[in-house]
């Protein structure tokens, strides 16, 4: 799954010309925010001592999550 996203994105993002590979950076992102809020969920199921690290991973996967969910619109509205 994580590959495929990545996949997707890259495709989406070498797109300079295509409008159809422009729209692939959609389901990537929404795909990539469903990866991010699935390991934060299951670190924090099976690990559920917060550390450093994991607070760290989870602000950087917060923030990757509103990003993909901010530019979304912006990519559907083109």
């Amino acid at each position: 799954m994580l590959l495929l996203t990545v996949l997707v994105l890259a495709g989406a993002a070498t797109s300079r010309d295509s409008y159809r590979r422009t729209r692939l950076a959609v389901p990537g992102g929404m795909a990539l925010v469903m990866l991010d809020l699935t390991m934060i969920t299951a670190v924090l199921t099976v690990a559920p001592t917060v550390t450093l690290a994991v607070t760290i991973a989870i602000t950087a996967s917060l923030t990757r999550i509103g990003l993909a969910a901010r530019l979304v619109p912006r990519v559907l509205a083109r």
